[in-house]
């Protein structure tokens, strides 16, 4: 991937539109339990052995949505530009050369998986806390105390990167940056939690002001069209949000 920033610039070809049916279908890749393999690539997103949510993917076919691209900035030209500004972090993490040398050209790793794990984690437990709202104590999934068991009793994804105790451990593996999460959702026992969870809210859909509370940004894709009260629906769009950053940030500005 090949993007830069510098003022001055020379004007930009804009891409033909796509409608937002062909958007969402390129940004819905990384859901576990609806495809077998994934890979992202420098603004392109390739899905391939795409399984319904009725049909989830084996957990052993599935692979991580987490990867290391090399990412290479590049500013053509001569002379000096009085400043260029990129992105290292691929969400809003910049830095800015000032009056640097042209032609210019940076390269560095982006780490791109873990940004869609975290917001793929607080899709789910924003799911639980509205079957909580909606679902009879007796019949509720519980995904969110579910994984919090597991975690505790397979510790070896997350005891090297957390080291409180009491309420700061527990805050931690729920919800730390450090993403350790996305280790367990492969545990069967997970899976059965998430699978009750989805299955108690398509026979109680969660209403507006119920997403609103919980899933603002899922909200407003379901004003727009391209999202539905569905709980497999109202999670890709929160991830989808955060795939928008990516988009922002492995473009020219």
């Amino acid at each position: 991937m090949t993007t830069g920033t510098a003022k001055p610039k020379p004007p930009e070809e804009k891409p033909a539109p796509r409608n937002k049916t062909f958007r969402l279908a390129q940004r819905t890749w990384w859901l576990p339990w609806v495809l077998g393999a994934a890979t992202v690539a420098v603004a392109v997103v390739i899905a391939t052995d795409v399984f319904t949510p009725d049909e989830p993917a084996g957990w052993d076919q599935v692979r991580l949505p987490t990867a290391e691209h090399q990412v290479v900035y590049t500013v053509t030209g001569a002379g000096k530009s009085p400043e260029i500004k990129y992105v290292i972090d691929g969400v809003n993490g910049t830095e800015t050369v000032v009056n640097g040398d042209l032609p210019w050209r940076k390269e560095f790793t982006l780490k791109v998986g873990p940004g869609l794990t975290f917001a793929m984690r607080e899709a789910l437990w924003a799911l639980d806390a509205m079957d909580q709202e909606l679902t009879p104590a007796s019949h509720q999934a519980c995904l969110r105390d579910t994984v919090l068991e597991r975690m505790r009793r397979q510790p070896k994804y997350w005891e090297r990167y957390y080291h409180g105790n009491g309420q700061s451990l527990a805050v931690d593996l729920q919800y730390s940056l450090s993403d350790r999460v996305r280790y367990y959702w492969p545990d069967p026992v997970i899976e059965q939690a998430r699978v009750r969870l989805f299955d108690n809210l398509r026979a109680t859909p969660p209403p507006i002001s119920l997403i609103s509370q919980h899933l603002p940004l899922a909200l407003h894709a379901v004003r727009e069209g391209t999202a539905t009260r569905d709980p497999l629906s109202l999670a890709v769009a929160h991830v989808s949000a955060v795939l928008d950053d990516y988009h922002h940030a492995c473009h020219t500005h």
